[in-house]
């Protein structure tokens, strides 16, 4: 029996009233794998019978690479919109990227439900050659959400295309969002739109970077702390106020000293929050603390003198327990006085801020 015949065969069986024949019909329509029955099965899908047109469409699926060409050409051509979301469902289910453009130019079209057929098949596909044209679609109200799940299937190859989306006012907030989704992958194109000229793009990257976390995500941060660009060093800075890593600390010590009064203060935010690595951080807290007060004098804020010198009585007294622990297990010499007795918070402050007491002439 040929295929064509076969095929009719398959549909009369499939409208038969005995279930059993129908059911029978239907497995073995999965089953069909002859290439030649793809234009058997494509006027099946224009009978407008919905039973038949999904036994058709499980056909075509079988049948897989030899079918999507046709497929495609009927996406373009066909007028009926039940049709092509057919063939884009089967499309979507054969995972061919070669059908991605034919997708893409079909949800220019106007039926909603074809649209959003293409994007689901877009979705299975996960070409990352249609990100830039579903970055696109995040503005539209109707298929936003649609395409910012399709572009979190793609995953990290759609970031690069995100991040860029990051400056648009519309776009910017729905692409951070996926930024969000994809996570530790996304990290080197946030890095890239952090380090740019774009401020929005700038705070936006920092905030997403904030939410993934991570040690990559630190570890970039740092770097950011040592860029060129003031504003990028701002975004930088707060955002590791929640990462809340520790290998940031001594970074955030080094931040002290930047010529930007928001670097500082974010950074001593974030040591407010921090731990320290080893006594070398102990040490270089305290010189910056003792660099900050004889530099910026009454322009440097007394509350984050308090808070750095608060920090620094907590790490004092945090080493302090370890070295001791450490002496006591190894039978050593008891830690150094500086550990017992840390020094007040507000010495430094009182002696270079304090207002000089003013004496009348006589």
């Amino acid at each position: 029996m040929s295929t064509h015949t076969e095929v009719k065969q398959l549909i009369r069986d499939l409208k038969s009233s005995d279930a059993s024949v129908s059911l029978q019909a239907l497995h073995r329509f999965t089953k069909i794998t002859d290439a030649t029955a793809v234009p058997e099965l494509l006027r099946a899908l224009r009978s407008g019978d919905k039973q038949v047109m999904d036994a058709a469409g499980l056909g075509l699926i079988s049948i897989g690479e030899p079918a999507v060409a046709l497929l495609v050409r009927a996406l373009r051509k066909e007028k009926n919109w039940g049709v092509k979301c057919h063939c884009a469902y089967a499309l979507g289910e054969i995972g061919d990227a070669y059908a991605t453009r034919a997708l893409l130019s079909a949800i220019r079209g106007k039926d909603f439900l074809v649209k959003t057929n293409c994007l689901q098949a877009l979705g299975k596909i996960r070409d990352p050659s249609a990100s830039s044209a579903l970055v696109r679609l995040l503005g539209n109200k109707r298929l936003r959400e649609d395409a910012a799940r399709v572009l979190g299937e793609i995953g990290a190859p759609a970031a690069p295309e995100l991040a860029k989306a990051l400056k648009n006012k519309i776009t910017g907030s729905r692409a951070a969002k996926v930024l969000l989704k994809i996570g530790e992958p996304s990290v080197p194109a946030l890095m890239k739109a952090l380090q740019g000229r774009n401020d929005l793009a700038r705070r936006r990257a920092a905030t997403v970077l904030s939410g993934i976390g991570g040690t990559s995500t630190a570890t970039a941060l740092t770097d950011a702390l040592r860029s060129r660009s003031e504003k990028a060093r701002v975004a930088a800075s707060h955002a590791l106020i929640k990462v809340q890593d520790d290998r940031a600390t001594p970074h955030l010590i080094c931040a002290l000293g930047d010529s930007s009064a928001k670097v500082r203060k974010n950074a001593a935010i974030a040591i407010e929050k921090a731990q320290p690595n080893s006594m070398d951080d102990l040490h270089n807290l305290r010189r910056q603390i003792k660099s900050l007060v004889k530099e910026h004098g009454k322009d440097c804020p007394k509350w984050m003198i308090d808070s750095l010198g608060a920090t620094y009585k907590r790490w004092s007294a945090h080493l302090g327990r370890k070295c001791r622990k450490a002496h006591k297990d190894g039978g050593l010499l008891p830690p150094p006085k500086r550990f017992r007795n840390p020094p007040a918070p507000q010495k430094h402050y009182n002696l270079f801020c304090r207002p000089k007491r003013m004496w009348r002439a006589h």
